[in-house]
């Protein structure tokens, strides 16, 4: 589970992020001490239901509203950043 945290559509690039929401996923939630086990499994119901609840909902976009999103993004990053460099110029 920690390997697939790090995969897509996730990507967590920290392990030990990964590690804890892998953890979260297959340990029980309901006993006070768990014992630590790299290869302990859950029930693929469990899983879901847990999961569901972690990314709670979202929506789903076609190609071109998911690229139309991103040069958007894009550019009020390059905004972001001029206004961060006129900032620094007030020092």
């Amino acid at each position: 589970m920690k390997i697939l945290m790090t995969r897509e559509p996730f990507n967590f690039r920290d392990e030990s992020v990964a590690l804890l929401i892998a953890r979260f996923f297959v340990e029980p939630g309901n006993e006070e001490y768990v014992n630590f086990d790299l290869r302990r499994s859950q029930d693929i119901d469990v899983i879901k239901t847990l999961f569901q609840k972690f990314v709670g909902s979202y929506q789903l976009y076609d190609e071109q509203t998911e690229e139309e999103l991103a040069t958007d993004l894009v550019e009020v990053q390059g905004l972001l950043f001029i206004l961060t460099l006129l900032d620094c110029t007030k020092i």
